[in-house]
């Protein structure tokens, strides 16, 4: 998000990994497409180690608790998967 300080929801995620956490997995149309995920959702404060790329697949999995799912998904729709669950 655009002015948004990345570090709080860092800090706020470290503290929440003990929390229940679920898979979001998003299919895209081209390898581009989930490299510009990646970066926005690293930029956001994801940890890299919560992000797994299928490059050939085209898909992108997210471990996210509960409280951020509502965020990694409006940063997966941006832009514009096949698929997402």
């Amino acid at each position: 998000m655009p002015g948004r300080n990345a570090q709080p929801l860092t800090e706020w995620l470290l503290r929440k990994e003990k929390t229940m956490a679920e898979a979001l997995v998003a299919t895209y149309k081209d390898v581009r497409t989930i490299t510009n995920v990646e970066d926005d959702l690293l930029s956001t404060g994801i940890p890299n180690e919560k992000i797994k790329i299928d490059k050939e697949h085209r898909k992108i999995r997210v471990m996210v608790p509960d409280a951020t799912r509502a965020e990694v998904l409006e940063i997966l729709n941006r832009h514009e998967p096949a698929e997402v669950h």
